[in-house]
């Protein structure tokens, strides 16, 4: 580790503060977070730390905010105001709003990728890893004929593809910029590179991308894929935090980004410097994220619901 990772590692045992991070952030703040993961797994983490514990999270702010939503006796502290997701950005209150006026009927299921204020017009929350999943309880218990999701439309055609159900896309042009921008293109000119490769992706890709993946799942689903096939040359359509934390876990891995350029501007933000300087703010200037407590009440309660829907595993779909 390098005089930075040391220095944060003191300060965060000093002041006792964990540090939560996603796959998507880069190496050197990975190797020192307590928690490193998608977004599902750092939310079940999170119900589990002890009231009064500090967390500096390594994310964009929906994130953070779901840890706020998730266990709200815990203080959480997120230094990078201006790591705002763009995907969040594409689904407002107000269109969910319009939408709920005209569809009363239609079950709303919003990816996490979505603010707090927009969470709370949903029927449910969703992660990329439980989608499918969390779409087929709510047909089950609704019996509606339709569903509605958002923002993501590439996630949100895949959930219809899987279930062969009608999707309502809110709105129709909300996506990913890192894992849209991937096309058949990128991955012809991997496969002359790498004939021998396996491909990966996730299910934000475009669907002409799936169709041509090996294995499709979300940042925790590759993840485990990769850890039991390291032997296989690997393609991934993802953004490319992930491949560091696989090389770093598994040596002598032969993998690839799909994409040189699949990388996320905004989770990269992050460096150590201003994890630092978060640490050494946190007791004089730096501020715990803040949440009305009645926007608070009403968006916990779709987060609740998908933990209760996936609470037991369906082995016949896999996410």
């Amino acid at each position: 580790m390098n005089k930075l990772q040391k220095k944060i590692i003191q300060l965060k045992h000093d002041k006792d503060v964990l540090i939560f991070a996603h796959n998507y952030q880069i190496p050197e703040i990975q190797e020192l977070a307590d928690y490193v993961g998608d977004s599902l797994f750092l939310a079940k983490k999170i119900k589990n730390i002890p009231k009064g514990k500090r967390i500096i999270y390594a994310s964009v702010k929906f994130m953070a905010e779901t840890a706020v939503l998730l266990n709200h006796g815990v203080e959480v502290y997120f230094p990078i105001s201006k790591a705002l997701c763009p995907m969040a950005k594409f689904c407002s209150p107000k269109i969910l709003q319009e939408y709920k006026e005209n569809n009363p009927d239609i079950p709303i299921i919003l990816y996490i990728n979505t603010t707090t204020e927009s969470k709370q017009y949903a029927d449910v929350i969703c992660t990329s890893s439980n989608a499918v999943k969390v779409a087929q309880k709510i047909i089950e218990q609704t019996s509606c004929p339709k569903i509605a999701f958002g923002p993501d439309k590439n996630l949100g055609k895949f959930i219809k593809n899987k279930l062969d159900v009608p999707v309502d896309i809110i709105p129709e042009n909300g996506r990913c910029f890192v894992h849209d921008k991937l096309d058949t293109k990128d991955l012809e000119k991997f496969r002359k590179k790498h004939p021998e490769a396996k491909i990966i992706a996730h299910p934000e890709c475009r669907e002409s991308v799936l169709r041509e993946a090996d294995f499709i799942g979300s940042t925790s689903a590759m993840y485990k894929y990769v850890m039991r096939h390291p032997n296989q040359h690997i393609g991934i359509g993802t953004e490319t935090g992930l491949i560091d934390r696989l090389k770093r876990e598994r040596k002598n891995l032969q993998i690839w980004p799909l994409s040189p350029d699949t990388i996320c501007r905004t989770m990269k933000k992050y460096t150590l410097s201003n994890i630092i300087k978060g640490l050494e703010n946190i007791d004089h200037g730096l501020e715990p994220l803040k949440l009305d407590k009645n926007l608070l009440k009403k968006a916990k309660i779709p987060i609740e619901k998908m933990f209760q829907l996936t609470h037991q595993p369906n082995k016949n779909l896999q996410n």
